[in-house]
């Protein structure tokens, strides 16, 4: 055995030891609610040792007009609402000292649809996504407003 066989096991022992520190500090996820198929997803994922709530809302949806996109965020919201009532404690929007904030929301117009892209919001407070979807809600009202 040469010193390029000894390298080449050390190297596996390493990858082996990382791929099993990955796996214990970062798990898969666990679907919690879904609306309109899979378009609207929420999920809990483990990340540290600390729960994350997240939401992730399909993009490649295009509507004619910009109504029919609020008009399904919303009806998301009332679901949300309802699942959050039935399964988690109600817990209040904490804003800190903030004094300001947006939503990353980008809006497209193709092919005669417009079509809205969110980052995927994470947080450790499941009601924060409830919070979330009325500042994307409003934010969207006030992009309807100036086109």
């Amino acid at each position: 055995m040469g010193i390029g066989d000894d390298f080449k096991k050390l190297k596996d022992e390493y990858n082996k030891l990382k791929l099993e520190t990955k796996t214990t500090k970062i798990s898969g996820y666990k679907n919690l609610f879904n609306f309109e198929g899979d378009d609207f997803e929420v999920y809990e994922s483990e990340l540290y040792g600390s729960t994350y709530f997240k939401v992730s809302i399909e993009g490649y949806m295009g509507f004619e007009n910009f109504e029919s996109f609020i008009g399904l965020y919303e009806k998301f919201k009332i679901k949300l609402e309802k699942y959050l009532i039935d399964n988690h404690e109600k817990t209040y929007r904490d804003i800190g000292e903030c004094v300001y904030k947006t939503r990353a929301i980008d809006v497209s117009y193709e092919s005669n649809c417009y079509w809205i892209f969110l980052d995927t919001f994470k947080t450790t407070q499941i009601w924060d996504i409830y919070y979330y979807m009325e500042d994307v809600i409003e934010q969207l009202k006030e992009v309807k407003d100036k086109i």
